[in-house]
Parts: structure tokens; C-alpha cells; sequence
């Protein structure tokens, strides 16, 4: 007798209605996700599976702090309907994976989705929202002229030349398909050490490698001068009509010629040759193609589980990450919390009949915040200790 597989009385696993390379901005969220985490050395990024009701989908990786693999989440969010109770949904996803802190990019945000510059949900979590300009996807034309048309009248006179001066020092440009890490080789190195503003660091140079060679379909352009030496080099890879710049590096060394600018111009023309759509530059884009491609996102969004392990997990993050954007942004949310709870206890001491939140309701997370405290101040004297 055969088992009827449309039992009733079986769940379905839950699917994205659609996922983040369904878009263009998603691609974009989604490079960035991967590279954070081959960066930090985090999890694979996954894609969310419990917020099909919701109208959100979006992907996430565990972060890794100071070796270890932690319960923080670095992670991308497109929202799909107006009136969603984020905080709510975000708030049960993170009791569904156990993460203690998280950081989340907003997607394509649907207005009036969020208002709030911070907030604390009924169950006690906290967020924090600040603007974050993602500006890292450039649609492509077949034609370089309109391509050309898009960007300043200064920028197209630099570009022209740049064309002549390299075509008078007879300059190549060369594209390769290569997924074979490059960081070892000696040329590249070299170009590397040239790389100015500042140098390339080796480490970085084989970090980004291997973005790459775990991605397949790498590519590879030089521009070289007429000796054979290599003087700019962008390296990146392709996923179907989608190119992907992971890095560049230029010897600006000939005058004239603006080898960055000129680069990106020879990069985008033969791609769009190749019947490319769209390029994303996975670590963004400054200058005058950052001008013309398109903002992917505008805001992030930072929580903090209310217990004992979210505040000392957010407690190590503001020192480890001292300095970052993801560092800076939880320790301006444990400022928030703090201040509210002496907001709260002043109420008490001076009698206030009018508190803002009650501090019965508050006292319990005082003290799981002070025991944070205690245990991380531990936990540092000891790896001092140790490290010595």
C-alpha cells in the first residue's frame, strides 16, 4: 500500500517567497553578506526560512570574535509588505536561532516601515536604527557610448584622456577568465606594495582571493604597460549575467591618466560586451561610478537579546569591534539601555509618580546588565593574563 506524502497532518517547511538574488539590490546585500563572512571567518551565509508569513526574507551568517564563532548575526533584510511588526518577527527569529546579537542591513525598505530611531519590543529587546548607504550596483549598457553620457563632462574628459595617453604609451588591456588565486604570485604582489593611496597588505590581498576561488567563475583584468609590467589589476567573478568586483589595485604612476577611472571604464565596457547586465563592486564604490550606480540599501537595523548572555555578547562586541560601525552602533545602544535604566531608578529615588516604564519590570535586566559587566571585565583580566 503506497504512503500518501500529502499527509494532512505534515508541516511544510516554510520558503522565502523571494529570496535575496531574486533582486538586484539582494544580490548586492547578499555579496556583501558572503564576503563579511569569508572575512571574518563566520558561518556560510544562509537564507531565512521562517518569515514566508511575514512578508520579510532575507540571509544571515554567525560572526566570529576574536576566533571564536559566536551567536551574532550579521544579516540582510528585504521587507515586502507595509504595517509588518518587524521587531516582533526579528525578535522570534532570534529565539529560533539562538543569536544573542544581531545586525541586520534593511533592503529596499517599504516606507513607513520603520520610524523609530530606537526602540524597546514588549518582551524587553532593544533596537537601534541608523542610516548606512550601500551604494554598489551599477546597471550596464551594450552601447560605452550611453554608458559615457551617464557620467559628469568632467569625468568623460578624463576618460578620453586617459584613452589617448594610454594608447600613445601603448598600454594593453587584457581580460581573463581565472579562478585560481592570485595571491601568491610575484607580480601581483608587487602591484600590491605600488597600490596607492596605501598599500595592499598581503593578508588582504589572500583574503580576497579566496572570496573568489570559493565563488568559481573568477575573472581577471591588467592593464599593463609596454614593457609587460602590470600597473592595475581588478579581480572579481561571475554569476550568470551578474558580474561581481571584489578588489583593485593600481601603480598610478603615469601622468595623466587617472588608472583607476580608466580601469573600471575598460572593466564595465567589456563586460557589457559580454552581455553582462549589471556589475556589483562587493566592497562599494567611491567617486564618479559611485555616482551612477545605484543605492541598494539606506539603513541598518542593530538588537540586543534581553538576558544575561545579549549583554555580555554585546559588551564584548563594543570592545572587540571598538572603532567599526558594527562596534560603535552597539555601544551607542548599551548607552541607551543604561540611560534608561538611571532614568529609572532616579524615578524611583526621587519618588517620580510618573515613569516612564516600570523599574520592577527593568530591575531584574539592571542586574543581569551588572553581572554582564562583571563577567566580561572576567574574561578580559583573564585572556590578559594568559597573553602574557
Amino acid at each position: 500500500m503506497a504512503i500518501d506524502m500529502t499527509d494532512v497532518n505534515r508541516t511544510p517547511i516554510p520558503v522565502a517567497r523571494q529570496p535575496l538574488r531574486a533582486s538586484p539590490s539582494g544580490r548586492a546585500a547578499l555579496s556583501r553578506l558572503r564576503a563579511a563572512s569569508d572575512i571574518s571567518g563566520g558561518t556560510p551565509v544562509r537564507e531565512f526560512d521562517s518569515f514566508t508569513q511575514s512578508g520579510l526574507s532575507g540571509a544571515w551568517f554567525r560572526r566570529r570574535v576574536w576566533g571564536l564563532v559566536t551567536k551574532i548575526i550579521d544579516g540582510a533584510l528585504i521587507i515586502r509588505e507595509s504595517g509588518i511588526d518587524l521587531t516582533s518577527q526579528i525578535a522570534k527569529f532570534m529565539d529560533e536561532t539562538g543569536a544573542d546579537v544581531a545586525r541586520f542591513t534593511i533592503v529596499r525598505p517599504t516606507q513607513g516601515a520603520m520610524f523609530w530611531t530606537e526602540r524597546r519590543t514588549p518582551n524587553g529587546q532593544w533596537f537601534w536604527r541608523s542610516p548606512r548607504r550601500h551604494t554598489d550596483l551599477l546597471p550596464l549598457d551594450r552601447d560605452p557610448g550611453a554608458l559615457l553620457t551617464r557620467l559628469g563632462a568632467r569625468t568623460r574628459r578624463n576618460i578620453r584622456r586617459s584613452l589617448r595617453i594610454a594608447e600613445n604609451l601603448n598600454l594593453s588591456f587584457d581580460f581573463r577568465l581565472r579562478s585560481r588565486s592570485l595571491a601568491t604570485e610575484a607580480d601581483v604582489l608587487s602591484l600590491a606594495e605600488r597600490n596607492r593611496p596605501v598599500q595592499a597588505s598581503v593578508k588582504n590581498i589572500a583574503t580576497l582571493e579566496a572570496i573568489i576561488a570559493q565563488r568559481g567563475n573568477g575573472f581577471e583584468t591588467r592593464i599593463s604597460s609596454a614593457s609587460g609590467s602590470l600597473i592595475s589589476l581588478c579581480r572579481g567573478f561571475i554569476e550568470g549575467q551578474t558580474a561581481y568586483l571584489v578588489y583593485q589595485v593600481n601603480d598610478p604612476h603615469i601622468a595623466g591618466i587617472n588608472l583607476s577611472l580608466l580601469h573600471k571604464f575598460k572593466l564595465v565596457e567589456d563586460l557589457a560586451s559580454r552581455s553582462i547586465t549589471e556589475i556589483i563592486f562587493v566592497l562599494g564604490c567611491s567617486g564618479p561610478f559611485g555616482k551612477i550606480s545605484k543605492i541598494t540599501a539606506l539603513e541598518e537595523l542593530v538588537t540586543i537579546r534581553p538576558t544575561l548572555r545579549g549583554l555580555t555578547m554585546a559588551a564584548i562586541i563594543a570592545i572587540a569591534l571598538r572603532g567599526t560601525r558594527f562596534g560603535n552602533s552597539i555601544k551607542q545602544l548599551l548607552s541607551i539601555i543604561r540611560e534608561n535604566w538611571v532614568f529609572q531608578l532616579r524615578g524611583i529615588v526621587t519618588g517620580s509618580k510618573k515613569p516612564a516604564l516600570s523599574v520592577q519590570h527593568h530591575l531584574p535586566s539592571a542586574m543581569s546588565w551588572l553581572m554582564g559587566c562583571f563577567i566580561v571585565c572576567a574574561g578580559l583580566s583573564l585572556w590578559i593574563l594568559l597573553s602574557i
